[in-house]
């Protein structure tokens, strides 16, 4: 198991609403642009039958107002970056 968390509001060099639905702040944009962006990927790695292996990545991700303490706001994601996670790990099992 791969495990990443990230506390941000850009990913992969683009702008977390890129990747991220978190809803749309008071002024009308993307809170996964403007709020802080807490990001857990995880990989897991396991057998499966045949000599084959069995690669899955789940993403959980909050927005929370810089200003504000509390719990964050849960954000869906594309599954973009899933797929992006999958094809790395997938990547390097072939070498």
């Amino acid at each position: 198991m791969y495990y990443l968390q990230a506390s941000t509001s850009h990913i992969a060099g683009r702008p977390a609403s890129a990747w991220l639905d978190c809803g749309r702040s008071a002024g009308g944009g993307a809170r996964a642009d403007t709020y802080q962006i807490t990001l857990r990927v995880t990989a897991t790695i396991e057998p499966a039958a045949e000599s084959r292996t069995r690669v899955s990545a789940a993403l959980v991700a909050f927005a929370r107002d810089r200003g504000m303490s509390g719990d964050g706001l849960p954000c869906a994601s594309n599954g973009e970056l899933e797929q992006q996670t999958l094809a790395a790990v997938a990547a390097r099992l072939v070498r």
